[in-house]
């Protein structure tokens, strides 16, 4: 998938909208949070340099949006990214895609990640003619594994003792997969 992100996703209460280097005092406030880096597999920002760095590397890959609430666009509160499924290449065809999303705590709750996984998925599938979505959470991460039922995601496989590069910590990871058929169906 070579498509970046250079357009902006409407949805009723968000847009979703890509990085810029201004919003690296937001994403330091959030991405700071130990919950929020632990659940999202890496180790929290400490700072505004390394906020700076993580914009204009990571979160400007494949097709990344910055998830602002409409009220007020210009203070980024999460990020939801969709990627080359490179996890596990045994599993995943070209027409594939990888999901990946975190969201700052104080916001947990609240249905914003539904309304964004939302506007991604269609993008994916409508758009962009991807046929499987795929998606991971640690084995611990209950709530991620709880919005991906809600959606429809159907786990496949776990993988253990999975080492993380970032944090050297080990995790099982689960992973689950929505086609674009099963998606179509359900709207």
């Amino acid at each position: 998938m070579e498509l970046k992100t250079n357009f902006e996703l409407n949805t009723e209460r968000l847009i979703l909208r890509p990085w810029v280097i201004e919003d690296a005092s937001s994403l330091l406030r959030y991405a700071s949070n130990p919950l929020v880096a632990q659940a999202a597999g890496w180790l929290p920002h400490t700072s505004l340099t390394m906020s700076q760095n993580v914009i204009a590397t990571v979160l400007q890959a494949d097709i990344t949006f910055a998830i602002a609430l409409k009220t007020n666009s210009k203070d980024p509160i999460g990020t939801i990214r969709l990627g080359n499924p490179t996890e596990n290449e045994v599993l995943v065809k070209v027409t594939d895609a990888d999901l990946g999303y975190w969201l700052a705590e104080e916001f947990w709750g609240q249905g914003i990640m539904t309304e964004a996984l939302i506007a991604i998925i269609d993008l994916a599938v409508k758009e962009l003619n991807i046929t499987n979505v795929w998606c991971s959470h640690f084995a611990n991460n209950i709530r991620a594994q709880q919005l991906e039922q809600r959606l429809g995601f159907q786990h496949v496989y776990t993988e253990y003792d999975v080492i993380n590069a970032r944090t050297g910590m080990h995790h099982n990871v689960h992973y689950a997969r929505m086609t674009a058929i099963d998606w179509l169906a359900s709207i």
